[in-house]
């Protein structure tokens, strides 16, 4: 079970954590269902089955966002995609030694969904992506890329947003890492006869550790009249793409 934020608006901040060993390649936490009225989320972690609903994306050997798989087709129509880019630090002096250092890349995506069955459909999307050297004593970072979407055919906007990423130590460079914070909203959600309703990832990080560990962690809330409550935060998917 998790237990939500009563933030000052009286709405619930959920907080979700995932984490992946170096030998582990991803993690899912599906959201099973929600109580408004606790601030409850009751909920399930666990590592996708073969065959299940497939929802990485593609990156390039850049590691930038390619195309996305797994809810486009029905997403059907005309999407607002944007790919914010990839950053590169790779001009820093890297502080490791030579020898050892390897590279790994991962992501952590999290999504929202209208009410299922009908329609279902994915409507906001934020996609965080992180490149890092690491050899167990020190974590260097080479690069970065931020992938949002959202579903402007039934109304959503991306309102604002910031993203940062670097390198972050506690007395030495000890991860790297990519952040953003997101704030979609829509007017024309048929449930509330045109009172605004609005989703935040506040803030969405992914962190590539010296160990070789990646983790993600996302802050999510629905605000806005009672009907924000038929949106679901389905699912949010941590993932390494190269070891």
């Amino acid at each position: 079970m998790n237990q939500g934020v009563r933030t000052s608006t009286g709405d619930c901040a959920f907080h979700v954590a995932l984490s992946l060993a170096p030998n582990e390649s991803s993690k899912i936490h599906q959201e099973i269902a929600y109580d408004p009225t606790t601030c409850q989320l009751l909920e399930e972690v666990g590592t996708p089955t073969p065959g299940g609903e497939s929802l990485g994306g593609v990156l390039d050997d850049d590691g930038t966002v390619e195309h996305w798989v797994g809810d486009q087709e029905e997403n059907s129509g005309p999407l607002q995609r944007r790919i914010e880019g990839q950053y590169d630090s790779g001009q820093l002096p890297p502080p490791y030694p030579p020898g050892g250092v390897q590279t790994s890349r991962g992501y952590l995506r999290a999504i929202t969904k209208d009410p299922c069955p009908v329609p279902c459909a994915t409507v906001t999307e934020v996609k965080s992506t992180v490149t890092w050297d690491w050899d167990g004593s020190s974590a260097v970072f080479v690069s970065a890329s931020l992938y949002r979407n959202h579903l402007n055919l039934t109304g959503w906007d991306w309102d604002s947003g910031y993203y940062a990423e670097s390198h972050g130590s506690y007395g030495g460079y000890t991860y790297a890492y990519e952040s953003s914070q997101h704030h979609f909203s829509n007017a024309s959600f048929p449930a509330c006869f045109g009172s605004r309703v609005h989703v935040y990832y506040s803030p969405q990080t992914v962190y590539g550790y010296k160990s070789g560990y990646l983790s993600g962690e996302v802050w999510r809330t629905k605000s806005g009249p009672a009907c924000k409550d038929l949106l679901s935060f389905p699912t949010i998917e941590l993932a390494r793409t190269l070891n």
